[in-house]
């Protein structure tokens, strides 16, 4: 089946948007979360997790990582998540009751 190219730029216009720069910074900020996600399951682990590691691990340039954060900054928020996770990399469940937030504690 063959597409026609206006089709092709509407469909591509309605998902991405017309601003390629709004388009960047929401796949840098999605990067960066990621980032500090796989960074605090790895400090969870083995209590290792470098900008290099991470960097790999989505595929980007570890430059590109170290620019998403203040200098310390990475470290700290890898350290302060890597306490949801278990020694096998895995997340800890949470206990319903337990400040959720939400006002409902599993009841």
């Amino acid at each position: 089946m063959e597409m026609n190219r206006e089709l092709i730029v509407l469909i591509n216009a309605r998902l991405v948007g017309t601003d390629p720069q709004y388009h960047r910074q929401i796949v840098s900020h999605e990067l960066r979360e990621n980032a500090v996600w796989i960074g605090a399951q790895l400090h969870g682990k083995d209590g290792t997790a470098t900008i290099r590691t991470v960097a790999a691990l989505l595929h980007v340039s570890p430059s590109t990582v170290s620019r998403w954060f203040q200098p310390g900054e990475f470290e700290r928020e890898c350290e302060y998540l890597s306490h949801a996770f278990k020694a096998d990399g895995s997340l800890k469940p949470s206990i319903p009751g337990r400040g959720s937030g939400t006002g409902n504690d599993g009841q």
